[in-house]
C-alpha cells in the first residue's frame, strides 16, 4: 500500500469514529397520547414548535454530552442515557377477537402471527383470550396457564379450539368485560403491562357510540393500553380509532411494524442501565 492510499485509510477511519453515535439503544417510551397545542392552536405539534426551553433538547447526537444519545422522549428529542442491556419486561396481553364464521380464517391467522411472536413465559408475555361472540366466550384467562405451562403450544391449543359462530356479539358487552380480565384475582399481575389487542372489523351502530366511549374509557382509566387491528376492508377505522388509546395504536393489518411495536413492549432497561 503506498503513502497517499495509506493516508486516506487513516482519514476515513478517523471520520468514521468522529461520527460514530454513542453505544445502546434509546430507551423505550410509550408515544404520548397529545403533545398540546402549538402556535395558533394546533394541537398535537407543541413539541415540534417550542424551541430552546429545555437544555437537554437535541436533533443529533453529536449535540450530547458522552455516553448521552439524542432520543424521543415524550414530545421532544432529549439527551438521556443509552441503553445498553434490556431485561424482560412483564406484559399481560388480553386479545379481544370477531368470531364469526366468514372472517374465522382470517382472524385465525392474524391471531397466530401475534401469539408466535410474543415472548411468552412464566416471567415474560402471558395471554388470555376472548372472543367477540354471543355468548363472550372467554377461551384462556390469564390464571388457567401456570409456570412452565404458560407458552405458545398451550396458548394456540385454546385458540384451536375454539367454534366461530354465524354472526358477531356485542363488542361493546365484550370491552367491558375485556376490563375485568385484567382483574389481579383472575391471574393479572400487578408489575405487568395491561395490554388489550382488538382484532376485529369493529362494526358498531351509531347509535351506540357513546356506550362504547365509555367502555373504551373505563379501560383507558384502569391503565389498560387498547391497540386495535382490523380484519377486513370493511373495518369500521373510525370506530377503531375511538376504542384504542390513541390513533397511533390502530393498525390496518397485523405487519412487521405491529409486531416490531409490540415487541418493544416485552423489554426495559437493566437495573445496571437505569438512571
Amino acid at each position: 500500500m503506498n503513502a497517499i492510499a495509506l493516508l486516506l485509510v487513516t482519514f476515513l477511519v478517523v471520520l468514521c469514529r468522529g461520527k460514530r453515535s454513542p453505544l445502546g439503544e434509546c430507551p423505550y417510551v410509550r408515544p404520548p397520547v397529545d403533545c398540546g397545542g402549538g402556535p395558533g392552536g394546533l394541537e398535537g405539534l407543541g413539541g415540534l414548535f417550542s424551541f430552546g426551553e429545555d437544555k437537554d433538547e437535541c436533533s443529533a447526537d453529536d449535540e450530547c454530552s458522552p455516553p448521552m444519545k439524542c432520543c424521543m422522549m415524550g414530545c421532544n428529542n432529549k439527551c438521556v442515557h443509552p441503553v445498553t442491556q434490556w431485561c424482560q419486561s412483564p406484559v399481560d396481553l388480553a386479545i379481544l377477537f370477531d368470531a364469526q364464521k366468514s372472517t374465522w380464517p382470517v382472524v385465525r391467522r392474524k391471531v397466530l402471527k401475534i401469539v408466535h411472536k410474543m415472548s411468552i413465559r412464566n416471567n415474560g408475555t402471558h395471554i388470555a383470550l376472548r372472543a367477540i361472540s354471543k355468548k363472550n366466550q372467554l377461551l384462556l384467562g390469564f390464571d388457567q396457564l401456570k409456570g412452565r405451562n404458560i407458552s405458545h403450544v398451550n396458548v394456540w391449543k385454546s385458540m384451536k379450539a375454539f367454534i366461530p359462530e354465524k354472526g358477531n356479539g356485542n363488542l361493546i358487552t365484550a370491552l367491558k368485560n375485556a376490563k375485568d380480565m385484567f382483574d389481579g384475582k383472575k391471574g393479572a399481575r400487578e408489575n405487568a403491562i395491561k395490554l388489550l389487542l382488538v382484532a376485529s372489523n369493529a362494526d358498531v351502530d351509531f347509535e351506540e357510540s357513546d356506550a362504547l366511549d365509555e367502555a373504551a374509557q373505563e379501560l383507558k382509566d384502569a391503565n389498560v393500553l387498547v391497540q386495535t387491528v382490523g380484519i377486513t376492508n370493511e373495518m369500521s377505522l373510525m370506530t377503531m380509532v375511538q376504542i384504542a388509546t390513541s390513533d397511533i395504536y390502530v393498525w390496518p393489518e397485523v405487519d412487521n411494524e405491529m409486531l416490531n411495536e409490540l415487541r418493544k413492549l416485552e423489554k426495559q432497561p437493566c437495573s445496571s442501565d437505569a438512571h
